[in-house]
């Protein structure tokens, strides 16, 4: 794994020029095929504000084709709104994170089906359904799943 670590010491005024700089590492660590970004710096201001910072950036994970972005089916079109969904490839697991606006958590059903797609039903009278393929295959016996604030957090390791 490529490292490269810097010290930032950015002002509260400097926060807008330091968003362009962000923009101009994440090209500098592509162009140079470096995988992750480590900072530490300090924060203050005219007003005696002091603050400290650690930045980690990890990239590699939008290189792999992942289903990702895309909203959930609704079975009626009056019922919850459309979510979205991301999977992630964490090495030895997929997490899976997706948005389930006003589903009480007791209305969830997760399910692995076969060993390669996640099923998630989530409402009174299974209002939304999302088939995830997942890019490889995974043990249905080692799905987790936490869901906190309308954001549903699923991890399945890889067999």
């Amino acid at each position: 794994m490529n490292k490269d670590t810097r010290d930032f010491n950015l002002s509260f005024k400097d926060l807008f020029k330091g968003i362009g700089g962000f923009i101009d590492l994440l090209a500098e660590m592509a162009d140079q095929e470096k995988d992750e970004h480590l900072s530490r710096g300090k924060v203050g201001s005219d007003k005696g504000l002091r603050g400290q910072y650690d930045l980690s950036i990890r990239l590699g994970a939008f290189d792999k084709k992942i289903d990702r972005l895309k909203p959930f089916k609704r079975i009626n079109p009056t019922d919850i709104p459309e979510a979205l969904c991301n999977i992630f490839d964490e090495g030895d697991h997929y997490v899976v994170i997706a948005e389930l606006v006003e589903v009480p958590p007791a209305e969830l059903k997760i399910a692995v089906n076969g060993e390669t797609e996640l099923v998630i039903r989530a409402g009174s009278q299974e209002k939304i359904e999302k088939t995830i393929s997942l890019p490889g295959e995974v043990d249905p016996d080692s799905l987790q799943w936490n869901y906190n604030n309308s954001i549903l957090e699923v991890r399945l390791w890889k067999r």
